[in-house]
Order: structure tokens, then sequence, then C-alpha cells
């Protein structure tokens, strides 16, 4: 089911989302071309920029940004696929060895 945006997407929104997801750019004259492009943290944090922005209402970053793809992704012909939140994947923790779980 796809959810369409409370507040419409508006160039202002992209923009302003844009703005404030860019790294700072220390050698702005050599490094002109930088300020049109993203890296993936940055362009990870404008799309959770932009989510803030377009859903205002109390509810986990991670809602809005589905909410956010949901609204996107069929625009290229692509669907949001939810992560399965009920798998418990397996791993190796650092943390089962842990020498602060001794002290208490």
């Amino acid at each position: 089911m796809i959810e369409e945006a409370h507040v419409p997407l508006t160039e202002n929104n992209v923009v302003i989302a844009y703005a404030l997801s860019k790294m700072t750019n220390v050698y702005e004259m050599s490094d002109f071309d930088k300020y049109n492009q993203m890296n993936p943290t940055e362009f990870y944090e404008y799309l959770g920029r932009l989510a803030t922005l377009l859903y205002a209402e109390a509810m986990p970053l991670a809602k809005k940004l589905e909410r956010l793809l949901n609204y996107l992704l069929p625009l290229v012909k692509m669907e949001f696929i939810p992560p399965n939140l009920d798998v418990d994947i397996p791993s190796e923790s650092d943390y089962d060895d842990d020498w602060v779980d001794d002290i208490v």
C-alpha cells in the first residue's frame, strides 16, 4: 500500500533538505564541483531530512523514511520492500566477552 505525502513535495523542501545534508567543502574554489555532487552518506542524510520535512507528525524516522520511499520509488517504477524484522540474523558479537559484564 502506497501512502501519499501529507505535505506536497515542493522544490523548496528539496532544496532545503539538499543544502542541509551537504558536508562542509574545505577547498571551496578548487572543489567547486562537489557542491553539485552527493556522496552516499550525504544522500542518506538528504532522504532523512526530506522525510522529516514532509512528515511533521510524531513518528519514528524509520516510518517517515518508509513513507517517503513508498512515495518516491514508484516514480521510477520501483517498489519499496520493507525489511522482515521478525527474522533474527545470527551474528557474532564482540560484546559476548565484554569485561564490563565481569565488573558488575
